[in-house]
Formats: structure tokens, sequence, C-alpha cells
């Protein structure tokens, strides 16, 4: 095979993988992609923990001002979903306190939450953005404990935005080695890889899911 033969092949391969890279940042860069963000930080700090850390390092990876994007979008979110909660905890818990007391991980963990609250306060709201203690769990507290709104809503964005600010500085450092090794992995790989990030994801959500309506 002469060397125009091969150069042509390369050129193929090149644009096939370009073509592919157009694809997946389209996709990830559609019209609504921030407002689905937002929509799903809202949804996952409100009544459905879903792993919204996945579609968010797919925006990431499209530089570094997506980067910051989708941070503050996402920390948004999540201060608009904890404060329909935390409202919620402070005008009408009694609309879903049955719901809590009938789950015992949930009552242990709004018991844990309201503790942390009462010994340290906004710091204690912070730091369950970045614990295994549901936001939800800490959003209720904070409003049965009558935390004073403008001490709590800035202690959930400070919590998000180092938990979403680590993942975007990661990818930041990261991002470009992380594309550049995927686009060499053979076309099986590729596809072994997305199957098992399709059955990750749904776990996920499927155990989010299953955690909020069956009992534990």
């Amino acid at each position: 095979m002469d060397q125009s033969t091969k150069a042509g092949d390369g050129g193929q391969s090149r644009g096939k993988m370009g073509r592919a890279k157009d694809k997946l940042d389209h996709a990830s860069r559609g019209r609504w992609a921030l407002t689905f963000l937002f929509l799903g930080s809202v949804l996952e700090s409100t009544v459905f923990p879903w792993p919204i850390e996945f579609p968010m390092i797919a925006y990431m990876l499209r530089g570094k001002r997506a980067v910051v994007k989708v941070v503050v979008i996402c920390v948004l979110g999540s201060v608009v979903g904890s404060a329909l909660i935390y409202l919620a905890g402070r005008a009408a818990f009694e609309a879903f306190e049955s719901f809590i007391m009938a789950r015992p991980d949930l009552q242990s963990g709004l018991e844990t939450a309201q503790a942390w609250i009462e010994e340290w306060g906004a710091l204690a709201v912070a730091a369950t953005t970045l614990a295994p203690v549901p936001v939800q769990m800490a959003s209720v507290a904070a409003g049965l404990s009558e935390m004073a709104v403008w001490a709590f809503l800035p202690a959930i964005a400070l919590g998000r935005a180092i938990r979403y600010g680590a993942m975007g500085l990661l990818i930041i450092f990261f991002g470009d080695e992380i594309t550049d090794w995927w686009e060499n992995q053979p076309r099986w790989r590729k596809q072994a890889g997305l199957g098992l990030f399709a059955v990750v994801f749904i776990a996920m959500v499927g155990w989010g899911a299953y955690s909020l309506f069956v009992p534990g």
C-alpha cells in the first residue's frame, strides 16, 4: 500500500472520529441542555435524588466555559429545590410527616440532620451537601429548626459550589486527556463503555426511586 493510500485511510479514520465528536458535542450542548440541567438539579434537591453528575460531566467536557456555566446553573437549581423543601419543612411538614415517619431510614436521616444543624448551624447544612445524608433531609431539618433563610440558602450554595466546583476542576485538568483517550479506543470498546455507563446510570436512578418509595 502506497503512502497516499495510507494517508487517505488515516484521514478517513480521523474524519469519522471528528464526526463522532461533533455529534457528542452537539448532544451535550443542545438547545435545552442547560434548562434540563437546571430542572434536573431542582428535582435532585427535592423529591428524587437521581445522579445528575453524569449529564453534568458530559456538558463539562466541552471546555472551561461550559464548566463554569454548568456549575452555576446546577448550584442555582439546587438552591431553588432546597428552598422549596425548606419552606415545606417550616410551613407544611404535617403534609408529609406520616410518609417520613413510616420510613425508618428517612426518619433516621432527618434526626441525624437535625442533630447536626442544632450543633453546627449553617455549617452543618453545607456539610450535608457533601455527606451521605440526603440534602432533602437537611433542608427539611433546617426548616423544622427554623434556621434563618439568609443562613440556609448561602450554606446550600456553598456546599454545592464546592462539590460541583471540584468536579469542574478535575474536568479542566484532565478533560482533554479523557476525551483523547476515548477517541482512540476501538469501536467495540466504546460500545461496551457506553453500555456500562447506561447500566450504571439506570441502576442509580432505580436505586434512588427504590430508596425513596420502598420502606427501608
